[in-house]
């Protein structure tokens, strides 16, 4: 399967997640594919809802679907008082990351990251692009660049 056959059934796989917004980007020679996932936890924790152990399992599925791939967590706590977000926006990202290395997934493939929003711009912390997203509690990525596939 070429690489553009690949990202492409990447990206269709996803878009089969109830639950998941899909969409791709691209910066220059960077393209990723991106999920958004919301009510994967519960409310004001990191403890994940009925919906993201759920949600998890298929993430997991894909993951492991498309094994070259580097995958970026990126957690986020928007409607957390802003001296808590940062540390529940993290906490959400290695919840994700443990829950998908418990299901296989290898650990050397993700990376995890909290994100702290701008008001002015919540592009610079990259996934989140725009103020509609901003009601995700994690985002995933997908890198699916010319060279991005990883050997692990």
């Amino acid at each position: 399967m070429s690489p553009a056959a690949r990202d492409q059934a990447l990206e269709a796989d996803a878009s089969k997640i109830v639950g998941v917004e899909v969409r791709r980007e691209s910066d220059g020679d960077l393209r990723r594919v991106v999920l958004l996932l919301r009510d994967a936890f519960e409310d004001s924790s990191a403890k994940l809802s009925a919906t993201g152990v759920k949600l998890v399992g298929e993430l997991a599925a894909i993951s492991t679907r498309y094994p070259t791939y580097p995958v970026q967590l990126v957690g986020h706590a928007d409607g957390q008082p802003p001296s808590s977000r940062e540390t529940v926006s993290l906490a959400r990202a290695n919840a994700i990351y443990w829950a998908l290395v418990q299901r296989g997934v290898d650990s050397r493939r993700m990376s995890v990251e909290g994100a702290l929003p701008q008001p002015a711009d919540l592009g610079a912390h990259g996934a989140v692009s725009d103020p509609a997203s901003v009601q995700a509690n994690l985002t995933l990525l997908y890198y699916v660049t010319q060279n991005s596939p990883v050997t692990v």
